[in-house]
């Protein structure tokens, strides 16, 4: 622990350079001149050098006590060394995720149907894009069929029924800027040889007597490719989604989905 912590400060030119100790000794003096000036109203220059002799012999102490209980007063930090590790850190980060990238890449390339995009879990930059990335379940790569598979769960709904159709636009909205995320990702424009359709399903939650709740699908939509990158450029309204690929939703209520996705843990993540 010692050598670890040495590489990343270096030494003072000495320990009395420390601004505490720089303070300590600044503030001491001057609160002694006042005792100094009064023994000198005497006329004692005797009196004078005994209490600064006195007096300096215990400053001597008192510093070297505070040198000792403060955490190496001597070493200062070593920003170069410090900027060195960080970088190294953020270069390991970007090979994993290219080597993640790489494995899945690896097994899309052997025809194989297997769970892509775990980067989005393992990344908090790419999981906070969207509420949605946080809700993730299944994100699921069929290199044969050429189809992407994504199933989020969004918890309970207040609105389910239509009631309130603030909500509903609300969450509308949410899903055109999740599928505007997701046409601007660039993971996913790695993977792009693989898939020709992506589909979206969004499944709540609703309560069953005497049994834990229940997943049931709210929203399924299927886009193309091409779809998909049109997303990139139209405004964040709901009124899009019916405009660039097909669509179901009604207001919360249970709906027939695409595929009927299975829920499953993202790559093994969550």
């Amino acid at each position: 622990m010692q050598q670890q912590r040495k590489k990343y400060f270096k030494r003072r030119v000495h320990w009395l350079l420390d601004p505490w100790i720089i303070g300590t000794i600044v503030i001491l003096l001057l609160s002694a001149l006042p005792m100094v000036l009064w023994l000198a109203s005497y006329d004692s220059a005797m009196a004078v050098w005994m209490f600064v002799i006195t007096y300096l012999s215990l400053l001597v102490s008192l510093l070297g006590y505070i040198k000792r209980s403060l955490l190496e007063p001597e070493l200062v930090h070593d920003k170069k060394q410090s900027d060195e590790a960080l970088r190294q850190i953020a270069a390991h980060r970007v090979r994993a995720r290219e080597e993640y990238i790489q494995t899945e890449l690896e097994v899309l390339a052997r025809g194989e149907r297997t769970p892509v995009l775990g980067i989005w879990q393992l990344n908090d930059e790419l999981k906070q894009r969207h509420p949605f990335f946080s809700s993730l379940e299944t994100v699921l790569m069929d290199p044969v069929q050429q189809e992407l598979w994504i199933r989020v769960k969004v918890g309970k709904l207040d609105w389910r029924g239509g009631q309130d159709r603030q909500q509903i636009a609300r969450f509308l909205n949410l899903v055109v800027e999740f599928i505007q995320v997701l046409a601007s990702d660039g993971y996913l424009l790695l993977l792009q040889a693989y898939f020709k359709t992506v589909i979206i399903e969004i499944y709540s939650l609703k309560e069953r007597e005497n049994e834990l709740d229940q997943p049931y699908p709210i929203y399924s939509s299927v886009l193309t490719r091409d779809g998909l990158e049109r997303f990139k450029t139209v405004p964040p309204v709901w009124q899009n989604l019916s405009v660039l690929g097909q669509h179901r939703f009604a207001n919360g209520a249970d709906i027939e989905p695409h595929r009927g996705i299975e829920g499953s843990n993202i790559s093994g993540l969550l």
